[in-house]
């Protein structure tokens, strides 16, 4: 019995580590293509799902224009690059 369960945890583990990994592959074109526009020098395929949401709702929320957006998503980017913020 404590085998099927063991089993069971570690199937359940694997769907979860696989589900999360297709999750942060699978960064839509449109949002690569958006913060590109913000930051054309930016390495977006280095980003996690996690750090290019956090981008995403920069560009999306910010009551400022494009220059005061393209500061902070390019502040951002240099951030997570340095490992100075996960995102």
């Amino acid at each position: 019995m404590t085998s099927k369960i063991l089993k069971g945890l570690l199937i359940s583990a694997f769907v979860t580590v696989s589900a999360t990994n297709a999750m942060a592959s699978n960064t839509s074109a449109a949002a690569v293509a958006t913060i590109e526009k913000y930051a054309p020098d930016a390495n977006v395929s280095a980003l996690n799902h996690r750090q290019i949401s956090t981008l995403m709702n920069v560009i999306s929320s910010s009551d400022e224009g494009f220059g005061g957006k393209q500061t902070q998503v390019q502040a951002l980017i240099r951030n997570f690059e340095n490992g100075v913020f996960s995102g």
